[in-house]
């Protein structure tokens, strides 16, 4: 079932706050806001998709992904299949050699969920990019990197961590942590289809890949404010919700502001409640003193900026009286919403090749404009961009999909192409000189780990 809604009044929450957060992120330049659902009590108050953003687009959230493993966790150790005292060595044993040092026989479930497993380090390269012909093995070459700091104590943001939870759900359930989620708590929530990239054993990494849409976001993250539980029944485990949401670890003492207040399993404390956070700006907040969530999809580099301009403008909206008028200056606000289109201007064509060498033509024709061009699935594609305004495709190539809207125009520098990438916060800009030659691709927000545009891709089924 939806979540209901209301108008922002009915739940003592001012619009003009609201209307004032979507300004303020607009006219940041750091910011790029691409959706928005806010909730009180429970209730939808506001919501908005940034042009061409669609609520219906499943979007890859990247660390966000790691609230959704840690509950996933959760399950196992309520099933009884798994504890939070459980010792990495003791579930694979098969990874263990002499090797795997005193400290690192040590780690727990529990430590590597509040990224507590003693490394001083993001292991991410030394192991997961170490490309062993089965993805478990990356276990093994964890655990023989010995913890430089105290097990259980030293926090680093560690990918490695959240993958090898997820690892433990799989080696103990038998069950992939997306289908355990699915299965108890996604689809009762009645959540839109998710997507949730594999390693080369059929396994969910768990620490990245997760694609939602905003309104799975938000309804996940109600359900943490509301203890686990929706509509009289208990999806997540009170086990797991007393312990997700307590400090275990430092955070990052050198970071911004909200980075320094501790993490929790797989979330981080805050100034206000805390949240689930995914690179270049994808949001869970649970603020339970206020009785919200906030739910934002994003690009920008610093991402405090974005929880900046919540605490500043939006939560000075709680409990004040209604601003005459912001009811309409809020619903103006969420229509702007937009990313500008490739600028008009004179027409034409242009044909050579992209910075890697594969071809690239740009003709007209009766919608504006057509793209032929390999985004780097292997084979050339044939789409439409639009002259002063954006138009949705996919792109399909084997069992992978790509959701893209284009549009053309023409600057100085020659013929523009402007790509949104749906499946992802992140678009580019390919940039033809002259007539022909070289088109530079240029991103506005540089994906991570991402070689092509394709590497965006989703599956068609996870």
């Amino acid at each position: 079932m939806p979540l209901p809604r209301a108008l922002p009044g009915e739940v003592d929450l001012d619009p003009a706050a609201l209307a004032t957060f979507v300004r303020a992120c607009a006219k940041d330049p750091d910011v790029e806001l691409h959706s928005l659902m806010v909730l009180r009590h429970g209730r939808v108050v506001a919501e908005g998709w940034a042009d061409p953003y669609r609520p219906e687009h499943q979007q890859l959230v990247y660390s966000l992904s790691k609230t959704y493993a840690s509950a996933a966790v959760g399950l196992a150790v309520a099933d009884g299949a798994l504890s939070y005292d459980d010792r990495l060595v003791d579930l694979f044993p098969d990874q263990v050699d002499e090797r795997v040092g005193p400290k690192a026989r040590t780690i727990r479930v529990r430590d590597v969920l509040a990224m507590g497993s003693g490394h001083t380090a993001d292991l991410i390269e030394e192991v997961i990019g170490g490309r062993p012909a089965l993805a478990r093995e990356h276990l093994g070459m964890y655990l023989r990197h010995e913890p430089e700091g105290v097990v259980g104590e030293t926090f680093t943001y560690n990918q490695p961590c959240t993958w090898s939870a997820a690892r433990a759900v799989r080696e103990r359930t038998g069950q992939d942590i997306h289908d355990l989620l699915r299965e108890r708590v996604l689809d009762p929530l009645g959540a839109d289809g998710t997507l949730w990239a594999r390693d080369s054993d059929g396994c969910s990494l768990g620490f990245s890949g997760l694609h939602l849409t905003t309104s799975t976001i938000a309804e996940f993250f109600q359900l943490l404010l509301d203890d686990g539980v929706r509509d009289g029944v208990r999806l997540l485990p009170q086990e797991w919700i007393e312990g997700h949401r307590r400090r275990y670890t430092s955070g990052w003492l050198d970071g911004e502001a909200d980075s320094r207040l501790g993490y929790g399993w797989q979330v981080w404390m805050g100034q206000h409640g805390y949240r689930g956070d995914g690179a270049f700006g994808q949001f869970g907040l649970v603020l339970p003193e206020q009785d919200m969530v906030v739910a934002i999809t994003s690009a920008c580099e610093r991402m405090q900026s974005v929880l900046d301009a919540v605490w500043s403008e939006l939560l000075p909206g709680v409990d004040r009286p209604v601003t005459p008028g912001g009811q309409a200056e809020l619903t103006a606000a969420l229509a702007d919403m937009a990313l500008p289109p490739a600028a008009g201007g004179p027409r034409g064509s242009w044909a050579g090749q992209d910075s890697a060498g594969r071809p690239l033509n740009l003709t007209e024709d009766a919608a504006g404009w057509r793209c032929d061009w390999d985004p780097g699935s292997g084979r050339a594609h044939s789409f439409p961009a639009g002259h002063g305004h954006w138009l949705e495709t996919r792109l399909e190539a084997g069992d992978r999909s790509l959701r893209v809207a284009a549009s053309a125009g023409r600057s100085p520098a020659g013929l523009v192409l402007e790509l949104v990438f749906l499946n992802s916060p992140h678009r580019a800009s390919l940039v033809m000189p002259g007539s022909g030659g070289t088109a530079d691709l240029v991103w506005t927000t540089e994906p991570l780990g991402t070689a092509t545009p394709w590497h965006l891709a989703q599956p068609f089924r996870d």
